[in-house]
């Protein structure tokens, strides 16, 4: 208790102790001496009186010891008070220096349109030139950033800036002959048809990760999303390779001379060279939904969300064929053989890698309806279509070209 708290009682105290009392003797004074952690020891004398600060009373020395003289309690908390009236309010404070200027807004003018995020179309590049790469490229594949490109002759993959066509890295493919590429959302997988295998590369630096055997002479490649599923062409079958481990999981049967494979997003699509049909299997357990006729030499293929579009080799045509049942739909004629074909979101890609002296060219048709476009020219025998969200890319093997458009 501060002294002042207990001056009343101490007050009233002394009044007593110095007092006389009816009949009684004479008080003693009462003399105030501080406040201490411990009682005082020395020169103590009748009357004096302090406060211990450790159990929180005060004592006063009567008869040769300390009496209690008063003690501090402390009750329950009251209830909380009814709110006080708001202030009045304060003086405005004063004006802050001016901030530094900002960067320069969007010009609404060179934004994309609704039209360009929705086909994919948004970023400013040249849209249509020629790369000399040299070398025989081959097998195209987009990683969302960067084109990659097989080169058959050199046993090389290729890293391609799409902006500009420059070539950013090269990293051996590690086997012979690499014929095609695809990426999972992490490692590239380079499929090389002499050696046999197929190789898991990193593309952030080219390090081969893994090398797996496949069969005689793959070919064709595609991802599920869970799977890698490689053709082997001398074989007649399908194998699928789990991605994250590399392990065969299945080995399945397909047509004659099994050259290209899709996927559709639940199945796995193979173009039967020789025998001018279709496999349909159903990628999450193998099983072979359906073959389906197509027409003379099917090669290339693209799914535009409900139908398969078929190049035909032999017959210098495209074919459209519904996904869901395997019935052909329509077909329409090219200026010649076909094999590459891709989908852009709106229209398909055949690239006809013609013989001397017939046109190397490019044909777009609209999915919708199939109607033709116009064709391109490329360069000398394409053999390789890439669609970046932005551009189709086509490689040309015989004079070593790169082309977009």
């Amino acid at each position: 208790m501060h002294p002042m708290k207990s001056f009343a009682t101490v007050v009233l105290c002394a009044v007593m102790l110095s007092g006389t009392a009816l009949g009684g003797q004479p008080g003693v004074p009462m003399k105030w001496v501080g406040s201490f952690a411990a009682a005082p020891t020395m020169g103590v004398k009748d009357g004096d009186a302090y406060h211990n600060t450790t159990d929180n009373r005060s004592y006063v020395w009567i008869n040769g010891g300390w009496q209690v003289l008063s003690e501090v309690s402390v009750g329950p908390q009251g209830p909380q008070g009814d709110k006080g009236d708001p202030g009045e309010k304060g003086d405005q404070g004063d004006k802050g220096e001016k901030g530094d200027q900002g960067e320069p807004g969007l010009n609404a003018a060179t934004l994309p349109t609704p039209r360009q995020l929705g086909m994919l179309r948004w970023y400013e590049a040249n849209q249509t030139a020629t790369f000399a790469l040299g070398g025989t490229p081959g097998g195209l594949a987009f990683d969302g950033t960067h084109i990659w490109v097989v080169d058959s002759a050199s046993g090389q993959v290729r890293k391609i800036n799409p902006s500009d066509g420059q070539i950013l890295a090269t990293y051996p493919s590690g086997g012979a002959y690499p014929t095609v590429v695809t990426y999972d959302g992490r490692y590239l997988w380079v499929v090389n048809s002499n050696s046999h295998n197929l190789v898991k590369v990193r593309p952030t630096d080219g390090a081969i990760v893994q090398t797996i055997p496949t069969g005689d002479f793959s070919l064709g490649i595609a991802f599920d999303g869970i799977r890698i599923w490689v053709t082997n062409v001398n074989q007649n079958t399908v194998r699928a390779f789990r991605a994250s481990d590399g392990v065969a999981v299945a080995t399945i049967a397909a047509g004659d001379h099994p050259f290209v494979t899709m996927c559709d997003g639940k199945n796995i699509w193979i173009s039967n060279l020789y025998s001018d049909d279709l496999t349909k299997i159903r990628a999450e357990d193998g099983v072979v939904v359906g073959t389906y006729p197509v027409g003379a030499g099917p090669t290339g293929m693209a799914f535009d969300g409900e139908n398969v579009w078929v190049a035909l080799h032999n017959t210098n045509a495209v074919a459209k064929v519904r996904a869901s049942d395997g019935v052909l739909l329509a077909t329409y004629p090219t200026p010649g053989i076909n094999y590459p074909i891709v989908f852009d979101g709106m229209s398909i890609w055949v690239a006809s890698p013609n013989p001397d002296p017939g046109p190397d060219v490019v044909t777009k048709f609209r999915a919708s309806d199939g109607m033709n476009l116009g064709s391109f020219a490329t360069g000398n025998y394409p053999v390789g279509l890439a669609f970046d969200g932005a551009s189709v890319w086509v490689s040309s093997s015989d004079d070593g070209t790169l082309m977009k458009r």
